[in-house]
């Protein structure tokens, strides 16, 4: 039975790896999106501000998605509020600046 739930876990882990890459994936592109329609704009405030959220962003969300992919999914399931499931998936490809 250790051994059964075992490799569940590790199965488990490995599936939230690979979204969590998709997601860290689609960070970085949000990343290169704002330093493009930011401009010198990044270096005010607020544009350090925007970096700063982007950047923990990239390091802590596709942490907690690959570690709780699995109830994150049922609540998109059964939470039908229109999110698709790559905007789900990859939030980062859904950012507007501005």
């Amino acid at each position: 039975m250790k051994d059964t739930f075992e490799v569940f876990y590790f199965f488990y882990l490995v599936i939230g790896a690979l979204l969590g890459t998709v997601m860290e994936i689609s960070y970085v592109y949000t990343l290169f999106y704002a330093f493009y329609h930011l401009g010198f704009a990044v270096f005010s405030w607020e544009g350090l501000f925007a970096i700063v959220i982007i950047i923990f962003s990239m390091a802590v969300w596709p942490l907690i998605q690959g570690i709780l992919w699995g109830p994150s999914l049922v609540i998109w399931i059964f939470w039908d509020q229109g999110t698709t499931f790559l905007r789900w998936l990859a939030p980062g490809f859904y950012v507007t600046i501005g």
